[in-house]
């Protein structure tokens, strides 16, 4: 099962307060917004909080255009540190953690790590990738999308 885990982090400077920055970042309804795979988000819960069930509907592919997954917030840490995961039924293990640290002069970092099993590749294109395929376009979309984040953030 190690074999197929993906496991990345990138990370990224935004001109905003860590307060600013982790209510958007924390706030999965957001996604769509810098996530271009993104189609939907909902919560069973007003606010995000620890166990707040996260239900997000994505593009996987032109093969597989609506995958619904199912997250639960298993950790919030006030302007610092948010992470989901996903519950007992999905076809595919999946984790996110979200962490802001403040910098000078109201700078703050955002470090973004998303987990998952691989074989959700394979169930989008229906064929594997080589692990380090998945690793360079995993890592090269998240850039991206932080890159995006960054931009809606500092408007």
């Amino acid at each position: 099962m190690a074999d197929n885990i993906i496991d990345l982090t990138a990370t990224i400077k935004i001109s905003k307060s860590p307060a600013k920055v982790f209510a958007y970042l924390s706030n999965y309804t957001n996604d769509s917004l810098w996530r271009k795979e993104i189609n939907w988000v909902k919560l069973n819960t007003g606010t995000i909080a620890k166990e707040t069930v996260i239900t997000e509907e994505s593009f996987l592919s032109r093969r597989v255009p609506n995958y619904v997954s199912t997250l639960q917030c298993t950790d919030i840490q006030n302007n610092r540190l948010i992470t989901s995961e996903t519950i007992p039924g999905n076809p595919f293990w999946a984790k996110n953690t979200r962490m802001v640290e403040p910098l000078p002069s109201n700078f703050t970092k955002v470090t973004y790590q998303l987990q998952f099993d691989r074989n959700i590749v394979k169930h989008g294109l229906g064929f594997n990738l080589p692990k380090f395929l998945v690793n360079f376009y995993t890592r090269s979309t998240m850039k991206k999308y932080l890159a995006v984040l960054k931009k809606n953030l500092e408007k």
